[in-house]
């Protein structure tokens, strides 16, 4: 997640939209952007009486529709969970990515519920960023984790930590963090 946040190119004034039952650590990830390069972190009431992935859907149009074009201009990245972390609500994340997709607005799926829970076909969501751990579900070691970035942006998605591989494409850039214990990421093979 870090990775993507960190290498995307932001100005001031831009904005990263999640819900506001979105996990704490990742809202407070988005918002240590916020001081040095002026992004602000949007929160979206979340519909917690929703009962079908349509009031979900609508939920945020009429969010997007009540702010109105200029505001849903600046948002530059949408932030969704797979499964909420304190509701454990599966989201449409597929139809939420759709629907920003055609406002402009790319999207960041974390999957860290979800990945061992039940069936993954990313390809199938289509996000522009999908974020997972393997220590949960998967009963994995800490730090062992996927990041998929959808091709056209693959180009500008840079490792936190650079090292050898630097320069040298993005799987060659984050397959090599120098030295350290690789154990964890070998295990999701």
């Amino acid at each position: 997640m870090a990775a993507v946040l960190r290498s995307m190119t932001w100005t001031l004034g831009q904005k990263v939209l999640m819900f506001d039952l979105n996990y704490g650590a990742v809202k407070m990830s988005v918002e240590q952007l916020g001081g040095p390069l002026g992004v602000e972190v949007v929160t979206v009431p979340f519909p917690i009486d929703a009962e079908t992935d349509d009031d979900i859907i609508s939920a945020l149009e009429e969010y997007f529709d009540e702010k109105g074009p200029a505001f849903v201009e600046s948002i530059r990245l949408a932030f969704f969970e797979h499964v909420t972390s304190p509701t454990a609500i599966r989201l449409p994340v597929k139809r939420l990515t759709q629907l920003c997709r055609s406002r402009g607005i790319r999207t960041m799926i974390d999957g860290a519920h979800a990945l061992g829970l039940f069936d993954l076909d990313i390809s199938d969501i289509d996000p522009d960023y999908y974020v997972s751990n393997g220590h949960k579900w998967l009963c994995n070691a800490r730090g062992a984790a996927i990041l998929y970035v959808r091709e056209e942006f693959k180009v500008e998605v840079h490792p936190v930590v650079i090292s050898w591989g630097a320069a040298k494409g993005f799987n060659a850039e984050f397959i090599w963090q120098g030295t350290m214990d690789y154990c964890a990421q070998i295990s999701m093979r």
